[in-house]
């Protein structure tokens, strides 16, 4: 399936979601894959979801943390990490920028500024672990390959599983930043996005707020920008979480970030 643009899609992973089969408490697709042509506008406005969530999370991904303590102060519309240690597994931006010893978007822009036809640039996040069946906190991501066609580059994320309400918004806003960066990086064009999950699926307990709402808000994100102010960003945030309860950081933070120009409302 391609679509125009991540909110015309949501019309019509809702009605594919509402209408599978039971499995545990979810309503569960196989196999599920569909492709946006448009990235630009890739926060989503059709769902409820969390603004002061999103900019907390890109935060911390930016900075490349895993300490969950920082990211536990925001409130997310699903999935919320959880840790035996307050580190998180599935620290995307550690993983992506540090975990392996070296920046994996780095080696990505390397590899493609070398050959344009490379099929090597993949950003990996599942690895082999030998407590994957226990852990808490399991890597939703499998990988990332970006490719060159027709001189713009194109993204495939491949999920062994993902929550359409509570975490595919958010992480189709990171992997399209990543996306956006690296075609910046690379003087180029940005092409498709395709997303491939194995188990997509929303839990049936948001049934009731899981409905395609008709939006013509549109918002911006510079995750480049985000990169270049992280350390800036991070210590006011930090600051403002120490003095402030839930309800003022969902107002508070995107209205930072707004004011920082790294979210931009039309």
């Amino acid at each position: 399936m391609v679509f125009e643009n991540i909110n015309e899609a949501y019309k019509q992973i809702i009605t594919d979601l509402k209408s599978a089969p039971l499995s545990a408490n979810t309503r569960e697709l196989n196999n599920y894959c569909f492709t946006i042509k448009n990235i630009e506008d890739n926060i989503v406005s059709c769902i409820p979801i969390s603004l002061s969530y999103l900019c907390g999370e890109m935060l911390w991904y930016a900075k490349a943390s895993e300490d969950l303590m920082f990211l536990s102060k925001f409130e997310s519309t699903g999935y919320n990490r959880i840790s035996l240690d307050n580190y998180a597994n599935s620290a995307y931006g550690h993983i992506v920028h540090k975990r392996f010893g070296f920046d994996q978007v780095e080696q990505v822009i390397s590899i493609l500024g070398n050959c344009s036809t490379s099929r090597r640039a993949i950003i990996n996040f599942n690895v082999p672990d030998r407590h994957r069946g226990t852990i808490l906190d399991e890597i939703c991501t499998i990988a990332l390959q970006f490719y060159i066609k027709n001189d713009e580059l194109n993204c495939t994320a491949i999920m062994r599983s993902n929550d359409a309400f509570g975490c595919l918004p958010y992480d189709f806003a990171f992997f399209t930043e990543l996306q956006k960066y690296i075609a910046y990086r690379l003087n180029r064009k940005c092409g498709t996005y395709t997303h491939f999950a194995v188990s997509f699926h929303y839990y049936t307990f948001k049934d009731d707020v899981f409905v395609y709402n008709e939006s013509d808000k549109i918002v911006h994100f510079d995750y480049k920008l985000l990169l270049d102010k992280v350390d800036s960003i991070w210590n006011k945030v930090e600051c403002m979480l120490s003095v402030t309860t839930f309800k003022r950081v969902d107002d508070e933070v995107p209205q930072l970030f707004e004011k920082e120009l790294i979210l931009k409302f039309n």
